[in-house]
């Protein structure tokens, strides 16, 4: 449920993408998986099965039935999320109304912990360019990038905080070259030889996951990725 709703939204930032198109074709296998899962289940990543009830739904798809299925977990839920800290209490109201299953919604203030503070700013421009598929002006949000590129040095190798950057920055317009190519060169500097990149020592697979999948969608939105030279890939 999870790799499908990051892998669709990945493709939906571009509707040209083959993979878009291909993951559309698995619609009906898509919505039965969510329609099926338990109050539980819905529960536990309830994040994933809003995603993919919002993206269908945006493709043209009827999710009627997802969202009533989704309605009465996500409802009951609502009181419990609004006590959860920044940023994951706006990721969960932003897909919420994104899905159709709840109001606008308005982001607390950005946590004391710096890791957690950079995720809140950085997910403060994907809402409002809708994780990229709809650039916003920078000139609102450039302040915000500026904070987060001090806040990276800080934090030490962490390429899952680059790419929330990077995809931050992806997300405005008119580019900001210099920016993309230095964020672009410390994820390169942080990919290991097999392709993945590196994440805090201890991470689960989950947050591996969640680290490839924003780096592949800040890559989509931001060309070209470069290639790390045939030395360093032998160390």
């Amino acid at each position: 449920m999870l790799a499908c709703a990051d892998r669709l939204l990945i493709a939906s930032v571009d509707p040209a993408r083959p993979e878009r198109a291909a993951l559309l074709a698995r619609a009906p296998e898509l919505m039965a998986a969510v329609a099926a899962l338990s109050d539980a289940a819905v529960a536990s990543d309830v994040t994933s099965p809003l995603v993919l009830t919002a993206l269908l739904g945006e493709a043209g798809l009827g999710v009627a039935h997802l969202q009533r299925r989704l309605a009465p977990v996500v409802t009951g839920m609502t009181r419990e999320v609004l006590s959860w800290g920044e940023p994951w209490r706006s990721v969960f109201l932003y897909w919420r109304h994104r899905a159709g299953l709840g109001r606008r919604f308005v982001t607390g203030g950005a946590p004391a912990e710096p890791l957690r503070a950079l995720y809140h700013r950085v997910h403060l421009v994907y809402y409002a360019a809708d994780y990229g598929a709809k650039p916003v002006a920078r000139a609102r949000h450039e302040d915000v990038l500026r904070a987060c590129e001090v806040a990276l040095a800080a934090l030490g190798d962490n390429a899952d905080a680059v790419a929330e950057v990077l995809l931050a920055e992806a997300c405005l317009r008119p580019a900001d070259d210099a920016r993309r190519s230095r964020l672009l060169s410390e994820l390169g500097r942080l990919q290991r030889p097999d392709g993945s990149v590196s994440t805090p020592a201890g991470a689960t697979p989950d947050a591996q996951h969640h680290t490839a999948c924003v780096a592949a969608l800040a890559a989509s939105l931001v060309r070209p990725w470069p290639i790390a030279s045939p030395s360093r890939r032998r160390r």
